[in-house]
């Protein structure tokens, strides 16, 4: 059956993927950082049998000094993550990059996946990290564009080809050039240059500037994901909400401004982000789709989300990601029975979505990952 998508859903989605997820593909490399790696929970099944759930520890004593080591950090609410996993890493393609190297997935939610987010300077989602035995970084590839792009941006930057220096080197050619400018800024960032970075940065955020949307998100992420200075990247989006308001980027900001407070421990000030939209715009289904996908994804409680699911449902019924939302709403609230039905629908309605794929085989508990 083919998927059918509510006229609001697509615009929306599509804003909302390229700031939440950050599907942006680049191979940059840098010096190790300094901070200890963590000591957490073991690998779940052996090296030869694929890739293992584990942490930085892990992987450094599975390479033994020799293999390199691919660290994906991913998870489970990241649509790309989910298709990288279900279309490489679960195949005998991505068991074949093991010949090469070790291969280790870290959740993102977990204490180990925050510190490897910190120490490395993880921005988006899915991050496969290139690192050498002893854990230093010779590269990484950002998001997933398809198999064949992944796997030659992995092969790349095992080899060294687009090393940090390449990218400094590249920026002192034209020092001036935005494009070049964001990579750098970036690049800096990965290796925990902050101040540079963000005066790279903070310089282009200016009217005029093709880049400025991409460097007020990245510097936000910065704040956000990697350092956890709520506050501070909740009043950065803020800012980029009225620098572009009446644009396509102003709801990725809202968003991302919702998830600083609420990093921030200011769930109220998150909420009002989106109630005032509603209030503005009450028949905008986009505001209250928007608030539905972030309480879901922080587990507000099933009796605040539940009567909003069901507000958008009645208005479109094979809204599949709105599916997929009540599935876990109903399985928070205990209802698997409810929760399967739903994410059954969800499956049927799109049918390639290693996303729903793999959350219904969490959901039945045969997943292995």
């Amino acid at each position: 059956m083919k998927s059918t998508t509510h006229r609001f859903r697509r615009p929306f989605l599509a804003t909302l993927a390229s700031f939440v997820t950050g599907v942006t593909m680049l191979a940059t490399v840098h010096a190790a950082p300094t901070s200890k790696p963590s000591s957490q929970p073991k690998a779940k099944a052996a090296q030869t049998q694929g890739w293992v759930d584990g942490n930085l520890k892990k992987a450094l004593e599975l390479a033994k000094g020799t293999k390199p080591i691919l660290m994906q950090v991913h998870a489970h609410w990241c649509g790309p993550c989910n298709q990288l996993t279900y279309e490489v890493i679960d195949t005998p393609t991505g068991r074949k990059l093991l010949k090469q190297a070790v291969g280790i997935r870290v959740d993102f939610e977990t204490q180990d996946g925050r510190e490897v987010t910190k120490r490395y300077g993880v921005l988006g989602l899915p991050t496969t990290l290139v690192l050498t035995p002893k854990g230093e970084e010779i590269g990484r590839v950002l998001g997933y564009g398809g198999r064949r792009f992944y796997l030659s941006a992995i092969n790349d930057a095992l080899a060294g080809k687009k090393g940090f220096k390449a990218v400094e080197a590249d920026f002192n050619k034209d020092p001036k050039d935005p494009s070049k400018q964001l990579a750098y800024a970036q690049a800096l960032l990965h290796k925990g240059q902050e101040a540079k970075a963000k005066k790279l940065l903070m310089g282009m955020m200016i009217k005029g500037n093709p880049m400025a949307g991409s460097a007020f998100r990245i510097w936000g992420r910065w704040l956000v994901r990697v350092q956890r200075r709520g506050k501070e990247g909740a009043e950065h989006f803020e800012r980029a909400m009225k620098f572009f308001k009446g644009t396509r980027y102003a709801l990725g900001y809202r968003y991302w401004a919702a998830k600083g407070w609420q990093v921030a421990g200011k769930p109220k000030k998150a909420m009002a982000l989106f109630d005032g939209w509603i209030k503005q715009q009450p028949n905008n289904m986009g505001a209250k789709f928007a608030k539905v996908d972030f309480m879901v994804h922080y587990k507000y409680p099933p009796k605040q989300t539940l009567p909003l699911i069901k507000e958008v449902l009645k208005r479109s019924s094979n809204n599949s990601w709105m599916l997929y939302l009540l599935a876990q709403v109903e399985e928070q609230a205990k209802n698997k029975k409810a929760a399967l039905a739903a994410i059954n629908k969800a499956c049927k309605l799109s049918p390639h979505s290693a996303m729903f794929k793999f959350y219904k085989k969490r959901l039945m508990g045969q997943a292995s990952h």
